[in-house]
């Protein structure tokens, strides 16, 4: 079994960057210790999708892993230095007056408002 967690994030509005960021997350442009870490860290799958500047994560951890553990689970050297290379294409989503619950201080949770699974 699977849990499911979803993240948004904003790139910085350029377009050279959000292509630069996209290049470093094609096959083969993403460091394998990145990819080792994440399969060595519960995380059985994990997709961004992007529109415009707003990228969306959707992280599906195995139940031996809490979002909060693998929160934690990124104080790795490797993990910081991919970290630290991808903020420099990353700004913070502006919020209104409603704060958001987030375990990162990039990536902002997300709640779930309708799963179809729910409906009769």
């Amino acid at each position: 079994m699977t849990h499911r967690h979803c993240f948004a994030l904003d790139l910085v509005d350029h377009q050279q960057a959000i292509e630069a960021y996209e290049e470093w997350h094609r096959p083969g442009k993403t460091p394998a210790e990145i990819v080792a870490f994440f399969c060595d860290h519960g995380v059985e799958d994990l997709q961004i999708y992007r529109a415009g500047n707003r990228l969306f994560m959707i992280l599906d951890l195995s139940d031996e892993i809490s979002a909060a553990d693998f929160a934690k689970a990124g104080d790795n050297a490797c993990m910081k230095a991919w970290v630290d290379k991808m903020s420099v294409y990353q700004k913070p989503i502006a919020f209104g007056s409603i704060a958001p619950q987030s375990p990162s201080e990039d990536w902002v949770a997300m709640s779930e408002l309708f799963n179809l699974k729910d409906h009769p």
